[in-house]
């Protein structure tokens, strides 16, 4: 029955059969065809493999990769130290295996060895500068052979030192050549120039000379005049730049050895004093040459004066009643600074100027936090910090003192105003009394007043000096004596 149903009556059936039977027949013969030419070109190909079977070393060893940011399980230390790519080497860290008893370091054995620190730093550098070094066990020289010939051996060190004596061999200079004491004008002994300083000077000399024909030449009268003005003004210059001073006490040490510039041992200080008005004058001193413009006790103790004068000269002074002997930029300023104080236990400070304002500053901050600047507002030559620290007062050039506040807001106290004394176009210098009870001031006709800080009434006042009262302090300890300096050249001290 099979066979009847794959028989056809169909020609056409017959045909197509045939037809994708001879097709069959040429795809296999293809087929052979293309088999038989590969196996020739395989034939090529040599039978013998050149390169040898590697094992890598990640599969042999179980390596992780260094760059992995996840572990799925937990490796042992072989597998994450050492090498990662390449293959099995039978030198790795992993096959050198140690016993780990013998191990005193992770990776091995490190063993103590002493070298003279000196030694090796002079062998290092030696390897360093010439490519040689010897070593400190058996002396073998490690390194350029050449080079170790042709410096000798010589080390780092001794080649220095070396060369060190050859300079100072080859600069040794000799001294002029005059030994006889009988020449009286051209014996110098041991102080005799050097060869070379002689040549040097000689040299220079000359071309002084020389430069100064040039300049006769070409410069004309009042050229010369103004070279002749400049060269007497720098030796103005120079004489006026040279700081001297002169002692004009007794002894500069007392019987037990302390210094004149040391406080007495019976003034205490931290004691709180009540302050009073002085009534007579005690002592004037007349050292300065010219006008005083400043004084200033020395801080906490008072036991000495500091006086700056016009004549170019700061002095100071012993006010010993029984003998009365002598002994960062902050740039925002439009004109020149007259006083700088610092106020808010020494964080802030007040600056005044002469552009009429006052600028509050943060201690290392170049920047204005309070600006006090009114219409009506003079320029203020003079700040004083009182006692208690709340308030400043400053010396208006309108023939007042004004208070300020010297913590937060820095407002002026309108209550408080000092008037009654003549300070316009003077920087007359003013104070507080210790106990901050009284203000004091000097004034432009040389007088000395004194106001009660509570009520702003002038208590007292007196002549001090015969020209303008400049300055004016009142001693930290010794509470009821004012010292004053004015431009009649003198220094008064009340009490």
């Amino acid at each position: 029955m099979d066979l009847l149903q794959e028989y056809g009556d169909s020609s056409d059936e017959e045909t197509t059969t045939t037809t994708t039977t001879k097709q069959v027949e040429e795809n296999n013969n293809n087929n052979n065809n293309n088999n038989n030419v590969t196996k020739e070109f395989k034939s090529f190909k040599p039978s013998l493999s050149i390169a040898p079977s590697v094992k890598n070393i990640q599969v042999l060893e179980n390596k992780v990769d260094p760059n992995s940011k996840i572990l799925s399980y937990n490796p042992t230390v072989e597998s994450l130290y050492g090498e990662t790519e390449g293959p099995e080497t039978p030198f790795t860290r992993s096959k050198q295996r140690i016993d780990p008893s013998l191990k005193n370091h992770k990776t091995g054995i490190v063993e103590n060895y002493y070298i003279n620190d000196f030694s090796f730093k002079d062998q290092y550098y030696t390897y360093k500068s010439y490519g040689y070094a010897a070593d400190p066990n058996t002396g073998v020289i490690v390194g350029d052979k050449d080079s170790y010939i042709n410096h000798h051996g010589a080390s780092v060190y001794n080649n220095i030192k070396q060369q060190e004596n050859n300079n100072n061999n080859s600069n040794k200079k000799k001294k002029r050549d005059n030994d006889d004491p009988s020449d009286v004008k051209g014996y110098m002994g041991p102080w005799a120039p050097k060869q070379h300083e002689i040549d040097l000077r000689n040299k220079l000399q000359q071309q002084d000379e020389e430069d100064a024909a040039t300049v006769g030449v070409e410069m004309s009268v009042e050229q010369k005049a103004y070279l002749d003005m400049r060269k007497k003004q720098s030796i103005r210059d120079k004489e006026a730049s040279q700081v001297t001073s002169v002692f004009y006490g007794k002894e500069r040490k007392d019987y037990m050895g302390r210094s004149w510039i040391e406080p007495p041992s019976d003034l205490k200080t931290g004691v709180e004093v009540d302050s009073f008005l002085p009534k007579k004058l005690i002592h004037t001193w007349t050292g300065h040459n010219k006008g005083v413009s400043a004084i200033r006790f020395f801080p906490r103790y008072g036991h000495l004066l500091l006086s700056a004068s016009m004549d170019s000269s700061v002095r100071i002074w012993d006010y010993d009643a029984r003998s009365g002997d002598i002994v960062q930029d902050y740039d925002q300023h439009l004109g020149a600074i007259n006083t700088i104080t610092f106020i808010d236990d020494n964080r802030r400070f007040v600056s005044s100027s002469d552009d009429k304002s006052l600028r509050i500053w943060d201690w290392g901050i170049p920047v204005v936090i309070k600006y006090v600047s009114e219409p009506e507002m003079h320029s203020m030559p003079a700040v004083a910090l009182h006692p208690s620290g709340k308030y400043f007062a400053t010396q208006s050039m309108d023939n007042q003192i004004l208070v300020y506040g010297a913590r937060d807001k820095f407002r002026m106290n309108k209550k408080k105003r000092f008037t009654g004394h003549t300070n316009a176009g003077y920087a007359c210098q003013l104070n507080f009394s210790p106990d901050g009870k009284y203000v004091i001031s000097g004034d432009a006709t040389g007088k000395a007043y004194f106001w009660d800080w509570k009520t702003s009434k002038v208590i007292k006042s007196f002549k001090a000096h015969d020209d303008v009262c400049i300055g004016i302090e009142w001693h930290p300890l010794e509470t009821s004596r004012v010292a004053t300096c004015g431009w009649d050249g003198t220094i008064k001290y009340f009490d």
